[in-house]
């Protein structure tokens, strides 16, 4: 049995199907997104978790207290903050432990976040709030060209301690370009400062290498500059950030990279490729050499002169050198009569 649809009927089931295609889809990719679990901090609290913790720790390192041990003072002040959000110490691990494996909403709460520094820092009266990198783009002498993830998170245990990257250079990247891979490390620890490494290492095109490494224990800003002052050319790019792995369960610490930038400087102009030998002999060879002298090049009064004008005006010699040559005369060969001029011979018939 044959079932015929009319043009309208098979238009409404194409479209029947085009959307639940389009639910699949997006169920299948609503899916790959880890789900909050109901006990997990929301967003919004601990965004504003977060502010509180690492203004605690940025005022345990910069306020002098020299009757407490930084540790200690640290400690009693992330204490504080979770009595102010009404949260303990393991409620706020097993949250970041959750969002560390949601790097893109991670990554928006730290955004909020940098803004919001920003913007009390400016009231305050600061003026140099704003990061001289951060309007950066691909382009230019000076550009951004990271191409990794916004945020990284490395964890002080087995497995999870270590992170690494990889990137190309493509035709825009030119002899002598220097390279600085910096971020802004945010470390989870109510305790102490964990110790991270963090390496950037470029490979050249004539197979030499270069490297850069940094260990540090504090929040400020890491910078990892490799200079170029050979005029190498970049051929690729690799880094890695490294945590300990510590054993002891009461000193387990989260360390989130933020603000990640691979900055590029051009340092020397584009590279121009050298003329070829033939190029170079033609430049040298006489006939491309300029036949004007040189105290009338420049002046409109003289005329470029031809090829022939420039034969003639060239000095020849007067002086000539004329050798007379005797006349020719024939000498008679030997056994033949010599005929008289007006003389004719008549022989016999037989």
């Amino acid at each position: 049995m044959r079932i015929f649809c009319s043009p309208s009927l098979s238009s409404l089931v194409r479209s029947v199907l085009t959307m639940l295609c389009i639910g699949v889809t997006a169920t299948f990719l609503s899916g790959c997104r880890p789900k909050p679990p109901k006990d997990i901090i929301s967003v919004g609290k601990m965004e504003r978790i977060l502010y509180d913790f690492h203004m605690a720790q940025g005022y345990a390192e910069c306020t002098p207290h020299d009757s407490v041990p930084t540790d200690v003072y640290r400690y009693e002040l992330i204490q504080a903050v979770y009595r102010k959000h009404g949260i303990t110490e393991e409620d706020f691990e097993y949250s970041m432990a959750f969002y560390c494996s949601d790097l893109q909403t991670l990554h928006k709460i730290y955004a909020n976040l940098e803004r919001r520094f920003e913007r009390e820092a400016a009231a305050y009266g600061e003026t140099n709030v704003k990061d001289v990198y951060s309007d950066l783009s691909a382009d230019g002498d000076t550009a951004n060209v990271w191409g990794g993830q916004p945020i990284m998170v490395v964890r002080n245990s087995s497995r999870e301690n270590v992170l690494s990257w990889h990137q190309e250079c493509d035709s825009t990247w030119l002899p002598g370009d220097v390279l600085l891979w910096r971020f802004n490390p945010q470390p989870f620890s109510s305790r102490r400062m964990s110790i991270f490494v963090a390496d950037l290492v470029v490979n050249y095109t004539n197979d030499s290498v270069r490297a850069a490494v940094r260990s540090s224990s504090s929040s400020s800003v890491v910078e990892l500059r490799v200079p170029n002052p050979d005029g190498w050319t970049p051929r690729s790019l690799s880094g890695h950030l490294y945590v300990p792995v510590n054993s002891n369960e009461q000193e387990q610490t989260t360390l989130a990279a933020t603000q990640i930038m691979l900055i590029r400087f051009h340092t020397q102009k584009p590279f121009v490729a050298a003329k070829d030998s033939l190029t170079a002999t033609a430049a040298a060879d006489s006939l491309t050499t300029d036949t004007i002298d040189a105290d009338s090049a420049g002046r409109d009064d003289e005329r470029r002169l031809s090829p022939d004008e420039f034969r003639q005006q060239q000095p020849v010699d007067q002086k000539i050198d004329i050798v007379k040559q005797k006349p020719y005369v024939r000498q008679p060969q030997q056994g033949r009569r010599r005929m008289q001029p007006g003389r004719v011979i008549q022989r016999k018939r037989k």
